[in-house]
């Protein structure tokens, strides 16, 4: 399992670090990338939820590579679902509201967006790299005190609570499901670049996307052609994997 590298720093039970997982050059690339888009590319307003409105990136076919890097932490027992958008946080703007990533297995009626991959419900962790210095824009998770233990039911005192600053080319892991609540400060200086997945069980993944590594998805995705990054994001329909 990815929590039993020696790289993996535990700083509550079920959140994981890693640090400078990302290669600083490969952290340079992307965000030259985003960095050469103009404000106004990130905004949208198909989202169910409006924070995302104005910091969602256009989609970004190189970030195939980046994917596959961040899958190879995780493999084989977990997959993360396709993604080529990032989270783009300004100073000026609020923080993210707190929230969990999968509303849980039972729970599916819950969702308020697209599934498109079919996995909001069944994802085991949510899985964030960040690829850019900024100041601020921390992760914080309100169910956990400062010291990374569970707090008594509901009690989201911010006075008391466990706080990351992520820095160049981390890795962050938590669990999806309460009581693995979080959210980020606003940013204070430098943009906040964050490439967010969501990890899955590889048994339970649904056949909706080409798992990492599989037959299917070394056969589709090996030249890197438009087709290939078509064939790795559109969800597949009616289809095993």
């Amino acid at each position: 399992m990815f929590y039993n590298r020696p790289d993996c720093i535990q700083i509550a039970e079920g959140i994981y670090v890693f640090k400078n997982y990302i290669p600083e050059e490969m952290c340079n690339r992307f965000s030259t990338i985003l960095d050469k888009f103009e404000e106004n590319r990130f905004k949208e307003d198909k989202n169910y939820i409006p924070w995302y409105d104005d910091k969602m990136s256009p989609s970004v076919p190189e970030a195939l590579d980046l994917w596959e890097h961040v899958s190879d932490l995780i493999y084989p027992e977990y997959v993360i679902n396709p993604q080529s958008q990032f989270i783009c946080s300004r100073p000026g703007q609020e923080g993210m509201f707190v929230h969990c990533d999968s509303p849980g297995k039972e729970n599916a009626h819950e969702l308020t967006q697209e599934d498109s991959y079919s996995t909001c419900s069944i994802i085991d962790f949510g899985v964030v790299a960040y690829i850019s210095n900024f100041e601020g824009g921390e992760i914080f998770y309100p169910a956990f005190s400062k010291d990374g233990i569970l707090k008594s039911e509901n009690n989201f005192d911010e006075s008391d609570e466990l706080i990351y600053k992520p820095g160049l080319g981390d890795v962050v892991i938590h669990k999806s499901e309460a009581p693995y609540f979080h959210g980020t400060k606003p940013v204070l200086s430098g943009v906040r670049y964050a490439f967010s997945c969501f990890a899955t069980n590889i048994a339970q993944v649904p056949g909706t996307f080409y798992s990492y590594k599989s037959p299917e998805y070394l056969e589709k995705i090996k030249d890197r052609s438009q087709e290939s990054f078509d064939n790795w994001l559109n969800p597949i329909q009616n289809s095993k994997v």
